[in-house]
């Protein structure tokens, strides 16, 4: 694959990726708040945001090796990718 064929796959792929982070921040976020699953979800088992975010990063990354299309899998892995990053540049004030 050349570079403009992937770079062109990588457009596709971000697009889908923001398409289902709208599409779960219906049912998972807040207006003011679009991490706050991950907040609550830490508050109730005396954890941080980050940590509850890598246990769901970590369970996308083992059910790679058992779905026959890793398509919804990838898109999901990315986004937590950049909720974890999101929640650490809260963390550091960015």
């Amino acid at each position: 694959m050349d570079l403009d064929l992937l770079l062109k796959l990588q457009d596709e792929i971000f697009a889908e990726c923001k398409k289902v982070m709208v599409e779960r921040a219906k049912d998972y976020a807040s207006p003011s708040d679009a991490l706050i699953d991950f907040k609550r979800a830490a508050a109730s088992i005396d954890s941080d945001a980050k940590e509850v975010c890598l246990t769901h990063l970590a369970s996308k990354l083992a059910r790679l090796r058992s779905v026959s299309d890793p398509w919804d899998t990838c898109l999901d892995i990315i986004n937590y990718a950049v909720i974890y990053l999101a929640l650490s540049g809260e963390e550091g004030g960015e």
